[in-house]
């Protein structure tokens, strides 16, 4: 199931509204969630889709997150209670490092960082030992090609 959400949407009620529509059965399964929130609207829309989704998310789903393009310089301290995510997509955004919290997520496969403003991989990134795939392509500082 995939679910854009936009600038104008509430990410509660669109994401019950989307879940509603499946059968008890469906949800009882490990359903496969990615949530798009690229380019929704900054900093908040991002807070409010991770809340809604830590309030939501069954812990036997298995969540994708995309929250490019959002001019981030820090990811909400929300999006580390995902306990079952599996992709984080933080590319396009203004980050320079990220929180060592990111290590909660211990399910997280495949991390895009891409088009950032690291200096260097966050060492936080290092403590993430599922991890198969990561995007670092075109970070940059001060207009220099880094990584």
């Amino acid at each position: 199931m995939e679910l854009w959400i936009g600038e104008a949407d509430d990410p509660e009620s669109k994401l019950k509204a989307e879940l509603g529509r499946l059968s008890e059965d469906e949800s009882k399964e490990a359903l496969h969630l990615t949530v798009v929130g690229e380019n929704c609207g900054g900093v908040g829309q991002v807070d409010r889709i991770a809340k809604a989704l830590v309030g939501l998310s069954k812990s036997h789903w298995r969540l994708l997150l995309w929250i490019g393009s959002n001019g981030l310089e820090s990811v909400p301290e929300s999006v580390w209670e995902l306990a079952n995510l599996e992709e984080l997509r933080l590319n396009s955004n203004e980050l320079k490092t990220l929180s060592p919290a990111i290590a909660k997520l211990t399910k997280l496969r495949s991390l895009w960082i891409g088009n950032n403003l690291f200096d260097v991989v966050p060492e936080a990134v290092c403590q993430l030992e599922q991890l198969e795939v990561l995007f670092v392509d075109g970070c940059r500082k001060g207009g220099k090609r880094n990584l």
